[in-house]
């Protein structure tokens, strides 16, 4: 695979974990602010650190990545 296009790819896979914890941030508040489904709040906290734990390493390669080109 060319460095352009892992370059690419990793940014693509960032922006998407970056939508995906927006997208779970707000699944919370709503789950926050209807105490009928508050016991939900716990998973989805937990679902976040898992797709955190993804997006660090991704970012820390974009910034290798980043710093190697300049």
């Amino acid at each position: 695979m060319a460095e352009d296009s892992v370059s690419k790819t990793l940014e693509e896979l960032s922006k998407k974990l970056d939508l995906i914890m927006k997208r779970l941030e707000a699944l919370e508040m709503l789950i926050l602010e209807n105490p009928k489904y508050s016991e939900l709040a716990p998973l989805l906290r937990l679902t976040r650190a898992g797709v955190g734990i993804y997006g660090e390493p991704l970012k820390i390669l974009e910034r290798l990545k980043k710093l190697k080109n300049f």
